[in-house]
């Protein structure tokens, strides 16, 4: 990233852009092209999707890592309390990893909870493990 544009040479780029002869710069796809160009799209988002999910260069990853004690058994039972109050009312999701069947709900649909967690991670030290398998 390069330093932000000044308001003097956003608007030199305006009337640039409207100098210019369109015509030449760009021209409309035909519905074949277009077709085609969203396959390529298409494809390529899947490629990159599926060597995220590749594992088999993260030997971090390719054994159990447990937290034991991370919360108290009390903030346990606040957070499950938590939990099935937005289940109640949302329900769980079911369709959120292709790979993997779960019966679950993001920690970010509660709200409650979800900024508690994170700021909890960060001062006990367990982000610096989520940072090191991500």
């Amino acid at each position: 990233r390069g330093r932000k544009a000044s308001k003097k040479e956003r608007k030199e780029g305006v009337e640039r852009c409207r100098k210019a002869p369109s015509d030449d710069l760009i021209k409309p796809l035909s519905p074949n092209e277009f077709v085609a160009q969203e396959k390529i799209r298409a494809a390529n988002t899947k490629k990159r999707r599926l060597r995220r999910l590749d594992i088999t260069g993260r030997k971090a990853l390719h054994s159990v890592h447990t937290f034991r004690s991370v919360w108290s058994d009390s903030t346990c039972d606040w957070m499950l309390k938590e939990v099935l109050k937005v289940t109640k009312e949302r329900g769980w999701t079911s369709k959120r990893h292709r790979q993997h069947s779960t019966t679950d709900i993001p920690v970010y649909e509660v709200e409650s909870v979800h900024g508690w967690i994170r700021e909890s991670l960060f001062k006990t030290g367990c982000w610096c493990y989520c940072w090191k398998y991500r």
